[in-house]
């Protein structure tokens, strides 16, 4: 394996980051689209994105739509297919107002993802929440929808702001980020041909890895043993499975260096959920798919679920969804590289689940 073609594939392993800029927009006989302009005042960035309001409803509920990881548009584009358009057409042509926005640094938001981390980013959507909450809309409710990180996101908001009036969680994380990621990493080495020999040792052994790295021990002082921790753990592999997680012990700590240079991934793998799941009393949907390998279902919907009774939610619908991956697609391979093969993502069945929870509150 080259160091490109490594590095690359690390990435996939670490986190799935989708990046898109390219954004188009159009009106519907079902709804109309308002370009909106808001501020983030904690951080000064003005915010720029797309408010979709179903004709012939007056007061409608509004959800705003929070994406995934990445540096994302309005759209939550990856690859050529727009999985938050697809959403917002289909749930304002039945009757719910969707506001989907570039996050900071994309399209024509201002600020600088590079330096952002998940809590700067959780107060640009309270902006957007708070600027429909004071300004010329009217809506019955305001709520909060997101996807991956964004279900993160979401009920980050929840917990410390009581005027959220509803979530959708859609492949959110209900356990610690790093015993989620150590998952994926695992199930993602498993569909690249790792033996289940190698992913026990993924299990047994990387969450300590990532958890040095995310410690707020100095880099100074901690390097020096994340860099021998690394090396025992590479030579626990045979070699197959060494060709398949790094070319080296060196490549694969240069890669791991890598993410945690980055401010956002030190925040994401460091991140624990739970007390903020506990402290959400609105509805909450979450969803699910049972073949999603970066958010696996039998870890995250239990959690979520376990999380929000022991906080006395009790209005809370969890659904795992048979057969379909982390885009809500049905999917055959359901690996990562799958997803640019179908067409479309968010299954019908998807949408209307999510339209039917979000108009009865």
């Amino acid at each position: 394996m080259s160091k490109k073609s490594f590095l690359k594939e690390l990435i996939l392993f670490l986190v799935v980051v989708f990046t898109s800029f390219s954004d188009s927009y159009g009106q519907s006989e079902l709804f109309t689209t308002d370009t909106i302009q808001f501020k983030n005042h904690i951080d000064s960035i003005k915010l720029e994105g797309s408010l979709t309001l179903p004709k012939g409803i007056e007061n409608p509920n509004l959800v705003i739509l929070i994406t995934g990881s990445g540096a994302q548009n309005r759209d939550s584009e990856i690859l050529g297919l727009k999985p938050f358009k697809e959403l917002s057409d289909h749930l304002s042509s039945n009757g719910v107002a969707v506001f989907r926005f570039d996050e900071r640094g994309v399209g024509n938001s201002e600020g600088n993802f590079a330096k952002a981390t998940s809590f700067h980013l959780s107060t640009d959507v309270e902006a957007a929440f708070n600027y429909f909450s004071e300004g010329d809309y009217q809506f019955n409710a305001i709520g909060l929808l997101g996807h991956s990180e964004g279900g993160m996101i979401a009920p980050m908001i929840a917990a410390r702001n009581p005027n959220v009036e509803f979530i959708v969680s859609l492949a959110g994380p209900g356990v610690p980020i790093v015993d989620l990621m150590v998952d994926q990493n695992a199930q993602v080495l498993r569909t690249n041909g790792m033996s289940e020999a190698g992913i026990q040792i993924v299990k047994e052994n990387l969450g300590d890895i990532f958890r040095m790295y995310a410690s707020d021990i100095p880099m100074e002082e901690k390097k020096d043993t994340i860099f021998t921790n690394v090396k025992r753990y590479y030579s626990l592999f045979d070699e197959t499975d060494k060709s398949i997680i790094a070319p080296s012990a060196d490549m694969y700590h240069l890669g791991l260096g890598m993410a945690f240079n980055q401010p956002w991934f030190k925040f994401f793998i460091g991140y624990d959920p739970t007390e903020d799941w506990k402290s959400v009393q609105c509805p909450v949907l979450a969803l699910n798919g049972t073949k999603d390998i970066q958010v696996s279902s039998t870890m995250n919907l239990p959690a979520i679920e376990k999380n929000l009774s022991e906080g006395k939610n009790e209005d809370v619908t969890i659904m795992p969804l048979e057969g379909l991956n982390h885009l809500f697609q049905k999917c055959t391979i359901c690996d990562v590289k799958e997803y640019t093969t179908i067409d479309h993502t968010f299954e019908q069945e998807v949408l209307e689940i999510i339209q039917k929870f979000i108009s009865r509150q």
